[in-house]
């Protein structure tokens, strides 16, 4: 055992010896092994990477836009011609769904009048246009974008008159938009609100006619606030966004036309400006060549994140992360539309399958089809109908991917690519938006239904169970380290200090919040410094195929030597967290936690699904069905509902104390109360709130901890 006491370095505990130690002491030498040595080193990174480049609006091309119309996604420099959307039509799958476009909504009518020239659908958008219902709320959406939108398709049918009126009309609301609607100053950034509202206003600056005044000063605000800051967010993200897929879903596309959001202004931006890049005339040659390539990795979060139906849960789902509403974890509906256009834009055959294998689980369009009824008028816009749609598996796809590793630092692993497949989600990143987690370190386990779950279910704002569960360290699979007295910064209308031990509240700082940055520059100067948006940070990664390899310092999460929030004192010194996965069934987590005098453990994390089984536990709270159990084990196991099994052993300490935590009156439990107000309204299918949290610390802690977790991930048969 003196092989395993530690040191008093910087980095406190050395990686091989322990883990040479550790293959013995578990007898799993042969299965391990290649585990236990990719956990010894750090590796350099490999593998695909997508990160943010800085775009430098001064560096780029005069901004010249198409003198005709149509020219937003339809017609202009690049963008789909009439002749191609009627094409769109003719194929079969198109046929039907083609014929009933018109009479739903605005766009719909539009549509109508550029694939048929139906001159009473275009007579129904005119009259719309008359009456242009203000700006928008400028919070979260606006209709003005969809407007701008209709305008343009339909510019042929309206007379000078009525061009200059309604071209005149959409420009002073875009004038008072970009003023008045937070674009500027402390406004929104890093966050959805903003890249939706910073399309209406860039869909609008591209429509409005050269008779329109301030046409010149309201391309150059589309051009600062959309092309350059709303899409530097995407790009340092690499595509996956922070904030959950529920936020991709409502603001990549659009949630209720006319409202309109960052794609369609993305493809109306590369369709009416004749050259986006000193290097690149098309926005997407841009974005894959110099930005990251982060449009196709919006997609590909979709693609990596889908999860096969299990149990009550027929149909797929997405990984949990981020803000997750209950209802919208199924990716239909207002995912296919802007993952096929995604697929047609960059004839990428995985993609273009993924849409189309959605068919099976729902119909094509309706209510809840892939398409929902209000989006068949994008239909001969995004379907790929002239890719051939090929399965992962087919071409070769890595099992792992990795988004924005220097910021975001978001990865998903599969085991394969075939139904039933594992898949784990990791992230150690930066703090970038309110609708984020406490998670850094965060581990989620999947195998035909969850493992170890994301828990908890987003109740709204101020309520007990988001505010002291829900978005707290405590409800993610991540390390736990207590410190009496430790203060949160909570939602200003909750009231109640609640410790839960975890990682530093970022959402309501009265220093600042992260999504309010102006750009990726300003964001950055507070990492590590001001406000101090660091987290995590993955320090290496590596994928060869059959293995991957993730090394994260997950320091900056916690109140900590290097930072601590005001009128707190340091609980932590260092704390590093290394995956290795095995594929198909090995999964190895070492934590490397210093703590400082007087602060307690570190506690590896898992929140379960159900009560998993362990021996050896005695009840100190409840019962055993409902209540609080602690005692000395090394090992559990938990089978879920789909048929999947996680087992798992604690490696070091030798003298592990395990909790476990859950049941009724207990699955929210976090200082001293069961934290579930305000969560019963979300917790049906496919919500996967968790159950149980066990909870796994040394017996005798010194302030130099080695954790060390052997997961085997397989069939419960």
């Amino acid at each position: 055992m003196n092989l395993l006491r530690v040191s008093r370095s910087t980095r406190p505990i050395p990686r091989l010896v322990p883990l040479v130690v550790v293959a013995f002491r578990v007898g799993l030498a042969v299965g391990m092994l290649s585990v236990l040595t990719a956990c010894a080193v750090r590796p350099a990174t490999s593998g695909p990477v997508r990160g943010a480049v800085a775009r430098s609006v001064a560096a780029q091309p005069a901004l010249v836009v198409h003198p005709e119309h149509p020219r937003l996604i339809v017609g202009g420099y690049r963008g789909v011609t009439r002749e191609a959307l009627r094409a769109a039509c003719a194929s079969p799958a198109m046929q039907g769904e083609c014929a009933r476009i018109g009479g739903r909504h605005m766009l719909d009518d539009a549509m109508a009048w550029l694939l048929n020239e139906d001159a009473v659908a275009a007579g129904r958008v005119a009259a719309a246009l008359r009456e242009i219902p203000g700006c928008g709320d400028g919070y979260e959406r606006t209709a003005i974008g969809g407007y701008a939108l209709a305008f343009d398709w339909v510019h042929a049918t309206l007379s000078e008159a009525e061009r200059r009126r309604i071209s005149d009309a959409l420009g002073a609301c875009g004038q008072r938009f970009a003023s008045e609607n937070g674009l500027r100053g402390n406004s929104p950034h890093l966050w959805h609100g903003y890249t939706s509202q910073a399309a209406a206003l860039a869909l609008v600056a591209l429509a409005v006619d050269d008779s329109f005044a301030g046409r010149a000063a309201l391309l150059e605000d589309a051009r600062t606030l959309f092309r350059g800051n709303a899409l530097e967010g995407w790009a340092l993200t690499g595509g996956a966004w922070p904030e959950g897929y529920s936020y991709e879903r409502s603001h990549f596309f659009s949630g209720d036309p006319p409202a309109q959001y960052v794609l369609d202004a993305l493809r109306a931006w590369d369709s009416a400006v004749e050259r986006d890049h000193p290097a690149h005339a098309s926005l997407f040659e841009t974005i894959a060549e110099e930005e990251g390539d982060w449009l196709r990795g919006i997609g590909y979060h979709v693609l990596y994140g889908t999860l096969d139906g299990y149990g009550e849960v027929s149909q797929r789902t997405l990984m949990r992360g981020g803000d997750m509403p209950t209802g919208q974890a199924n990716p239909h509906k207002q995912f296919r539309p802007w993952v096929d256009a995604i697929a047609r834009i960059y004839a990428d055959p995985a993609l273009a399958d993924w849409g189309a294998s959605l068919d099976r689980d729902w119909s094509f369009v309706g209510g809840t089809g892939t398409y929902h009824s209000i989006h068949r008028y994008a239909l001969p816009l995004n379907l790929p109908v002239d890719v051939v749609a090929q399965a992962p598996a087919e071409l070769g796809l890595p099992t792992a991917w990795i988004w924005s590793r220097d910021d975001l630092g978001y990865v998903l692993l599969r085991s394969d690519w075939q139904p039933g497949a594992t898949t784990i989600g990791y992230r150690a990143g930066a703090w970038l938006t309110g609708h984020q987690h406490m998670d850094q370190g965060h581990i989620d386990i999947w195998r035909k239904g969850p493992l170890a779950v994301d828990a908890g279910v987003y109740a709204n704002w101020g309520t007990e169970h988001r505010e002291a569960f829900y978005i707290r360290s405590v409800a993610h699979n991540t390390i736990l380290v207590h410190r009496d007295g430790e203060d949160f910064d909570e939602h200003p209308g909750f009231g109640e200090d609640v410790n839960d031990d975890g990682q530093r509240v970022h959402t309501y700082t009265s220093a600042g919040c992260s999504q309010c940055m102006q750009s990726v520059d300003e964001w950055r100067s507070h990492v590590g410094d001001g406000m101090h948006f660091e987290g995590g940070a993955i320090e290496a990664y590596a994928h060869d195929g059959t293995r991957t390899w993730i090394a994260s310092d997950l320091t900056g999460a916690y109140n900590s030597t290097r930072f601590r929030t005001p009128g707190n004192v340091a609980k932590v010194e260092s704390v590093q967290r290394d995956v290795a996965y095995v594929r198909p069934h090995w999964l190895v987590v070492i934590d490397r936690v210093r703590t400082t005098p007087d602060s307690g453990p570190p506690r590896f994390t898992l929140n379960l699904p159900q009560r998993p089984s362990v021996e050896g536990l005695r009840v100190i709270e409840g019962s055993a069905q409902d209540g609080i159990l602690r005692g000395a084990a090394d090992r559990f196991r938990i089978d879920n509902d789909g048929g999947g099994r996680l087992m798992g052993w604690t490696i070091t300490p030798e003298d592990p104390t395990v909790t476990l935590t859950g049941g009724p009156g207990h699955r929210y439990w976090v200082d001293g109360a069961n934290r579930d107000d305000g969560a019963a309204a979300h917790e049906g299918p496919p919500a996967e709130p968790g159950g149980w949290r066990l909870e796994v610390a040394p017996t005798s802690p010194e302030r130099d901890t080695l954790l060390a977790h052997a997961l085997l991930i397989g069939d419960a048969d």
